[in-house]
This record gives structure tokens, sequence and C-alpha cells, in this order.
């Protein structure tokens, strides 16, 4: 087994996370456009929330149909529509720290459209076994924590304590439907495809 990101420093956080298990598992820092793996190594290939960070996304695709065998399968995942949480995090970044906060927001979810994804899997040698809809639960036990573990951390530290509080209250009012005894319960959309080199 081999995981592979861009970044070296998620390479280290996923080998500290790495469970005990028989499987030998490698780990390399490297940019899905140039995968340091010879031709067809590979008889399953994993991209969960990748794709839409790829600035080349033909190029990635093509690389991960390269390092496949011949009727070796990819799985990916991409978001199908923005998440409740995110939506209301970027409406209360947006009036309360600004429109770049916002944006950053709804980032992961800038890439969604089934029919584009589909067409890129196709145009890079894939055949679409499945396509279909996943609803995924995020739970939240703090959102404070997890709102400041994201990317806007920094926009909220600049604006302050007093703004980051106000953001944190408007998205738990935002999502309070899915709070079940203290803990949210958020959905997000996905889309899975699965598909074959």
């Amino acid at each position: 087994m081999v995981g592979v990101d861009l970044n070296e420093t998620m390479i280290e956080v996923a080998q500290s996370n790495q469970p005990d298990c028989r499987h030998v598992l490698e780990w390399y820092a490297a940019d899905v456009t140039e995968l340091p793996f010879e031709n067809a190594t590979f008889d399953y290939a994993f991209i969960q929330q990748g794709l839409q960070f790829f600035p080349d996304k033909s190029a990635a695709l093509q690389e991960v149909h390269r390092i496949l065998r011949n009727d070796g399968q990819l799985f990916l995942t991409c978001w199908r529509a923005v998440s409740p949480f995110n939506g209301a995090l970027a409406k209360a970044l947006e009036r309360h720290v600004g429109t770049d906060a916002a944006v950053k927001a709804r980032a992961p979810f800038s890439f969604r459209d089934g029919d584009l994804i589909s067409n890129l899997l196709v145009d890079a040698g894939f055949k679409i076994a499945r396509h279909e809809p996943l609803v995924l639960e995020r739970r939240f036990i703090d959102l404070h924590a997890q709102i400041m573990a994201l990317p806007i951390e920094t926009d909220l530290r600049d604006a302050g304590a007093d703004v980051t509080n106000k953001v944190v209250e408007e998205v738990a009012d935002a999502l309070s439907r899915y709070d079940k005894e203290g803990v949210l319960h958020v959905p997000q959309e996905a889309h899975l495809f699965v598909a074959a080199a």
C-alpha cells in the first residue's frame, strides 16, 4: 500500500497516524501529475476529496490511469454540493471577516459538476463502472475547535476573539437543526465514481 501527497507535512501526519497492520505502508511526497511509479503498477487507486484541488485535473487523472494495471480500478470522491456547515461558515465569514475568508470556506466545494468529472475520467482513458451520490455525516463535537482547524484560522485570529465568537455562534445557530444531544450531525453530499483503467 502506498500513500501520496504533494505536501511533506501531510505525509508526516499520515505516518504519525499510521495504524498497526500486517501490510507494508509506504509514503511519498510527490505531485499527482508526476507519480514516482512504473506503468501498470497498481490494482487500485483512491482519490478522496483531492481532485478539486489539483491544478491540472486532466494530467492528474491521466497519470493515475498510467500507474494502474489493465482493468485496475480508481475510486474517486468529490463533493457534490456545498455542505450546510461550509455554507453557514462562508456566510458568517462574509458578514464578519471578508470575502477572501468566505471563498476559502467554499473552496473544497468548488469542483462538483458530476458530468464534468465523468468527462475528465473518460478523456483520461477510464471506463466509468459506477457513479452514485453519497451522503456522509460530519460530526462536530467542538465547533469552535473544528472551525479553528480550517485554513481560515489565520483570518479569524487576525479578526480577533470577538469576531471569531460571533462567527462560531452564527454557524451554530444555522446548524441547530442538526444538533443531537450537543453534537452536530451535519450531512455532506459527495460523488462516488468507480472507474476501470
